[in-house]
């Protein structure tokens, strides 16, 4: 890499917590759990990771779903609140 750390171990890093199972992310199950719903992801850079990684997991899914993604408040042309309406 050229910025940052020298070495590449904490690439293969897992978070897990103590005494907690936590099953993998089922982009099948989650959209079935939404479907009819709205989230939001409000914040800066962060959220905004929050919701571009949701995407990518979400990409992994064979069903089609529609969503519509709605931009509701910027700050010197950033999103700072993004809506996502899942149907």
């Amino acid at each position: 890499m050229a910025n940052g750390r020298p070495d590449r171990a904490f690439l293969k890093w897992r978070w897990k917590p103590h005494d907690c199972e936590l099953p993998l992310f089922d982009a099948n199950k989650f959209l079935e759990l939404v479907e009819g719903k709205s989230m939001a992801f409000a914040g800066d850079s962060i959220a905004r990771n929050h919701f571009q990684s949701l995407l990518c997991l979400l990409a992994q899914v064979n069903t089609y779903k529609e969503f519509e993604v709605e931009v509701c408040a910027l700050k010197n042309g950033i999103p700072k609140v993004i809506i996502v309406s899942i149907s």
